[in-house]
């Protein structure tokens, strides 16, 4: 049996790779999100507020004596605020943090202290961003958080290799899926130019059709698992494919 576990399974990039998975025999998909929007026989929902440090830190992976493939996406994450430095609260930032790197950072910990020792196919996934190499005036956050994420990625492969049992390695990946049409774009193309200076050529990729759809690049992860697990790299861009 394959176990995939996916955050922010509720919208976007995770529920279009949660219902991908779905459509393969021998695959149980469990969602950790606030809500629940997929109703099927082979989907299992956690209700988890990424945002809330006590009820991450209190989330348990399961015994899975029958796997024969684990997957962990750290799909969840969030752009706001969009702000110039200067002008957030510690609020806004912390709540960043919390949901693009302190969560992936909790679970990715909780899953190699449960699945280390199994010797089947086992992968760790976190969904970065180019943001995460470049400064972007406006994303001080984020920008932090994805290349906070891309070191920690690197940290965990870096460990895993030192295991000299190779079969006990977990892969694991900080994948950047490119410009794809969420609802991160569409508060992306509201934000003001004071606040976020390229903001008009994010509406031309709306515009000009240049955004990939959810089902798109969730269709393109998929296709391409084989070819990431084989992969060197831990930071991998999916233009690459």
């Amino acid at each position: 049996m394959k176990y995939i576990f996916i955050t922010g399974s509720s919208k976007g990039l995770g529920k279009a790779l949660a219902e991908l998975f779905l459509e393969q025999s021998n695959t149980q998909v469990i969602g950790i999100a606030r809500t629940c929007t997929i109703q099927h026989e082979n989907y299992t929902h956690h209700p988890l507020d990424l945002s809330n440090p006590e009820m991450v830190n209190s989330f348990t992976f399961p015994q899975l004596s029958d796997a024969e493939e684990i997957l962990l996406i750290n799909n969840a994450g969030m752009l706001n605020p969009i702000k110039k430095i200067g002008t957030f609260s510690a609020e806004e930032v912390s709540r960043n943090i919390q949901v693009n790197l302190t969560s992936p950072i909790v679970l990715s910990n909780h899953f190699i202290k449960q699945f280390q020792q199994l010797e089947c196919k086992r992968m760790i996934i976190n969904i970065s961003s180019g943001a995460g190499k470049k400064p972007i005036d406006g994303w001080a956050a984020y920008c932090s958080t994805k290349s906070g994420l891309n070191m920690f990625s690197e940290v965990m492969q870096a460990e895993q290799n030192l295991i000299s049992y190779v079969y006990k390695r977990i892969r694991v990946i900080a994948l950047s899926p490119g410009v794809i049409d969420t609802e991160m774009q569409a508060e992306i193309r509201e934000s003001n130019s004071s606040d976020f200076s390229a903001v008009e050529q994010f509406k031309l990729y709306k515009q000009n059709g240049e955004l990939q759809s959810a089902q798109q690049t969730a269709g393109k992860i998929i296709s391409n698992l084989h070819l990431l697990f084989d992969k060197e790299n831990v930071i991998c861009s999916l233009r690459d494919y």
